[in-house]
């Protein structure tokens, strides 16, 4: 994993030991808000988005995960009840 000034060492050292035993899982929708705080420039990086996240999920140790039905229908209703303030 490529170093970053805004994690933590015990954050960095922690993703690190994940990966290295194989349990980093990444929500297929984090691909999408990734891709958006680049757009935003909210963060930067030094390739292509595609390539980023292509070289991402190439790196052993790390998987995704799929952007299921109820995942998808549990984010409806919290776009829902913060418009509704139901929650």
């Amino acid at each position: 994993m490529e170093g970053n000034s805004n994690l933590a060492k015990k954050q960095y050292q922690l993703i690190n030991q994940s990966a290295e035993s194989g349990h980093v899982f990444i929500a297929a929708i984090s691909l999408l808000e990734i891709s958006m705080l680049i757009m935003k420039k909210r963060i930067s990086i030094n390739k292509s988005v595609l390539i980023w996240i292509q070289d991402a999920l190439a790196l052993p140790g790390i998987f995704l995960k799929p952007l299921t039905p109820e995942i998808a229908h549990d984010q409806e209703i919290i776009n829902y009840s913060k418009k509704n303030r139901l929650l």
